[in-house]
């Protein structure tokens, strides 16, 4: 099955992209001594990295799915890298739905995949999904049932 992330998934990725660089401008501001032109000279580059940041976030999420295999967990990125991350169901231990107060406001839901291994490599693919990835409460959750049938069969 493949499932796709909510249509306002970019939105968490621009924001955090904008306050870090929002923060690094107001830094740079406050420690110089010209600050009309360092303002200016920033501002000059602060705006199309923001710009730059948000069309890329944009495209990557109308581009990403998570498709639920017989054997693995695939995250599927096919903006830019075209890239596929597998996450085998062996090393999955379960599967959380979860949802912080900023994603309250939007009314959507995190998957948090925890896993078995403690590998780096294996933990760097379920946190990108963990972190990165939001969905409507029935996506989640459908996510989450398909995930915990494949581990615990019922009988």
């Amino acid at each position: 099955m493949n499932f796709k992330p909510d249509k306002i998934q970019p939105i968490f990725p621009i924001l955090k992209v904008t306050l870090a660089l929002g923060i690094f401008y107001l830094i740079a501001i406050l420690i110089s001594p010209a600050k009309i032109y360092t303002a200016i000279f920033y501002l000059r580059i602060y705006i199309p990295l923001v710009a730059i940041a948000a069309i890329y976030m944009i495209m990557a999420a109308k581009n990403a799915e998570i498709i639920i295999g017989e054997n693995s967990l695939t995250l599927n990125l096919d903006f830019g890298r075209n890239k596929s991350t597998d996450i085998d169901y062996s090393v999955i231990d379960k599967c959380l739905i979860n949802q912080n107060p900023i994603e309250k406001l939007f009314n959507v839901y995190s998957v948090k995949i925890i896993t078995l291994s403690s590998e780096p490599q294996i933990q760097k693919k379920a946190s990108f999904i963990n972190q990165y990835m939001i969905f409507n409460r029935q996506t989640a959750e459908n996510i989450n049932e398909h995930i915990e049938h494949i581990k615990r069969p019922e009988v």
